[in-house]
């Protein structure tokens, strides 16, 4: 039948449920702090200059190694490593529909196609192709976030303290830091790029050893 329980108001009941599904909601929202974290030791990672990237370069290694990535010999990780790349694209793919595509914090259409092909492997996979992927991953946790903030914001004081009373969190969650986007240097860009301040052509016979204290 259709009647309240008769152990609970109605009211109750309903609270219980709404708690229920706000938890999960908030639980989701909360966890970001997890799901961020392997794209910002990608991140991190490809900061290195000594890193490159193409068909079994090490940075794939090194980056399968840092997120513990399976593979019985560094070739198949490095080949695991690559399908996480794909991996990765797919679920920021999955997340669009609940991103606003188009809006401030959303995707564009470009942003979707770069997913698609991502998703597909036919990508390049450069230094800066891989650090795209993992942003764009990074703004669809931060979508998440500011989906249950907005959601929170316009609950009423009555509403979160009924919400409280039953066990559900309210708080409001921080947004998570997004590196901006870069052009990567070689190590030999950097070896050969002229500090600030001194001559091209002093630049250009001074002995290693003096020029690595500038590189500092």
């Amino acid at each position: 039948n259709n009647y309240p329980p008769t152990n609970k108001s109605w009211e109750e009941e309903f609270a219980g449920d709404q708690a229920k599904k706000a938890s999960a909601k908030y639980d989701r929202a909360a966890n970001a702090e997890f799901d961020e974290q392997a794209q910002k030791d990608i991140l991190n990672l490809l900061e290195d200059p000594n890193m490159f990237v193409g068909p079994g370069a090490s940075v794939n290694l090194a980056i399968g190694k840092l997120l513990n990535v399976a593979g019985a010999n560094n070739d198949e990780v490095i080949t695991n490593t690559q399908s996480l790349y794909s991996t990765l694209a797919k679920s920021t793919l999955d997340a669009i529909p609940g991103s606003n595509l188009g809006g401030g914090q959303g995707f564009t259409e470009a942003d979707k196609k770069f997913l698609i092909d991502a998703a597909a492997g036919r990508i390049e996979q450069t230094r800066e192709n891989i650090a795209r992927i993992a942003r764009l991953n990074l703004r669809s946790v931060n979508n998440r976030i500011i989906k249950w903030n907005s959601r929170v914001s316009r609950l009423t004081p009555d509403s979160k303290k009924a919400l409280s009373v039953v066990g559900a969190n309210t708080d409001l969650i921080p947004l998570i830091d997004i590196p901006p986007e870069k052009k990567y240097r070689t190590k030999e860009q950097i070896k050969d790029k002229v500090p600030s301040g001194i001559d091209p052509e002093t630049w250009k016979y001074m002995p290693e050893d003096k020029k690595a204290l500038f590189r500092k």
